[in-house]
């Protein structure tokens, strides 16, 4: 009958000056009613600006997020040289040369006004969700006879997904080595350790500003005056709520798989999502960043959004597909092969959350008890399950009409498999054999991405009782595999960035 919801719009494209951030709108609840149908929209980032023989030209504006009835403004667009940036959800920083600034909506904060309309003075950072953008630099301030291209604004933060996660940042802006030799970049986010994934400015005579982080609504890096601009961060949705199971339960397809007949909660939630192609992101379902240190929400997890579900064939069929070849894992571990790259998985604990990385994937583990509060994990922050337990698998971005396969190993032990709907979501459930034996095991999960690869991820789990903890019922795996594949988003990747001195 609630959700907590956190909606941010697409971020500006970087014009001389940087984009400004997508308008950032969190709610603690939200009143909807069950079974309604309710639309939801993620923007687009806008696209960074080109030069011309005269200079760079403004970026375009995000696009607005919506969910229901609640809107996130676009981000404005960074301004062109000599030109405001554009208004928006947070406004674009002006470009070189300018004078003039642009206003923002009451979710976000303007982009900085330009100093001169001299020539040598860089582009204003773009607004963030959490404080204005800076003004660039003239060229007289610096003893060498460099600009400076100004910081985007600050954005803001939120632990709706369960770890803190920085979103709406402004763009920096770019320098002006058009009237300098040497000159120096504005930072995206306020700084040059940027938390928001805002795009940085450019500080070559021809550089481009460099692009902001999908599913962050932060704004793109301004340009040079003979540079590109980079492009907006796509925009997010995120919900998250208490689910409440029904009192009877119905099958949802007319296929000849057998449906569930009960509605036991399940003791293992796995939910994967396939994100992208490197073009423009085009929505997601929810892909949160990983924060090993961060703390924990005592609400249900956040699941996966979809509209194709299926049963899975928990009866087998009359002839079982072969067993997948997955690595060793140790319970607490974790294996992922995409293809025919496997990937060094890393496992860290903190604040009963077990936190697995591999390559690009990023996997939090999550014990939750009866009551939906943060469960202590077993003595050896293990996942532990027992014979006949219900594991729940959550897949989106995978391949339209394949079969996803769930085994459990040592013994390889086909628990069912599910088909993929025509959207590429599909939920699955299954049930652990009664007769499995006691001690480590591993689970392993078998999907193709939308261009055909084979995805294979393996969980390592304990199967028993731990006398310690008799409460856990719930365990949340949210395990974004970035592939080259299309119909999600990207992961937004950690990005090593020098240490700058604001001047």
């Amino acid at each position: 009958s609630s959700v907590r919801s956190l909606v941010v719009a697409g971020g500006g494209g970087g014009g001389g000056g940087g984009g400004g951030a997508g308008g950032f709108v969190a709610t603690s609840s939200t009143s909807v009613t069950p079974g309604d149908t309710i639309a939801i929209t993620v923007g687009r980032g806008g696209l960074g600006a080109t030069k011309t023989g005269s200079g760079i030209l403004a970026g375009t504006d995000g696009l607005n997020s919506v969910f229901g009835s609640i809107t996130a403004d676009g981000g404005g667009g960074g301004g062109a040289v000599q030109s405001a940036g554009r208004t928006g959800g947070s406004s674009g920083g002006a470009g070189q040369d300018s004078l003039n600034a642009a206003t923002s909506s009451s979710q976000g904060f303007s982009g900085a006004a330009g100093r001169s309309t001299n020539g040598g003075t860089g582009a204003s950072g773009g607004g963030g969700a959490g404080s204005v953008g800076i003004w660039g630099h003239l060229m007289s301030e610096f003893p060498d006879q460099r600009t400076m291209g100004g910081n985007g604004g600050a954005g803001s933060t939120s632990n709706i997904t369960g770890a803190t996660v920085g979103y709406a940042g402004g763009g920096g802006g770019g320098a002006n080595n058009n009237a300098s030799p040497t000159a120096d970049r504005g930072f995206g986010g306020g700084a040059d350790n940027n938390i928001y994934g805002a795009g940085d400015g450019s500080y070559s005579n021809t550089g481009s500003g460099s692009s902001a982080q999908p599913n962050t609504g932060s704004g793109g890096g301004g340009g040079d005056w003979e540079g590109g601009g980079g492009n907006g961060g796509s925009g997010i949705v995120v919900l998250r709520f208490t689910a409440v199971a029904p009192t009877t339960t119905t099958p949802t397809t007319t296929t000849t798989v057998r449906a569930a007949t009960t509605t036991v909660a399940p003791a293992l939630d796995i939910v994967v999502n396939a994100p992208a192609s490197t073009s423009a992101p085009v929505g997601q379902s929810a892909i949160p960043k990983v924060n090993a240190t961060s703390s924990t929400s005592s609400t249900t997890p956040l699941a996966s959004l979809g509209t194709a579900t299926t049963t899975p064939n928990n009866a087998g069929g009359s002839v079982a597909p072969p067993a997948p070849k997955i690595g060793a894992v140790a319970p607490g571990e974790a294996a992922v092969t995409v293809g025919d790259k496997t990937e060094i998985a890393t496992v860290k604990r903190a604040d009963n959350q077990v936190t697995v990385t591999a390559g690009q994937l990023s996997a939090t583990l999550g014990s939750l008890n009866a009551k939906g509060g943060v469960a202590a994990l077993d003595a050896d922050g293990n996942v532990r399950l027992k014979p006949g337990d219900t594991v729940r698998i959550k897949l989106a971005g995978f391949k339209p009409g394949s079969i996803v396969e769930a085994w459990l190993f040592s013994t390889p032990q086909l628990m069912g498999t599910a088909k993929v709907g025509t959207d590429g979501i599909v939920v699955g459930t299954f049930t652990v054999p009664k007769n499995v034996e006691l001690g480590s095991h591993r689970i392993a999960v078998v999907a193709q991405t939308v261009d055909g690869k084979p995805a294979t991820l393996a969980v390592g789990v304990m199967v028993g009782e731990w006398k310690k903890e008799k409460s856990i019922t719930i365990w949340l795996i949210i395990l974004p595999i970035v592939a080259a594949v299309f119909g999600a988003l990207f992961l937004p990747a950690v990005i090593r960035r020098r240490r700058h001195n604001e001047v």
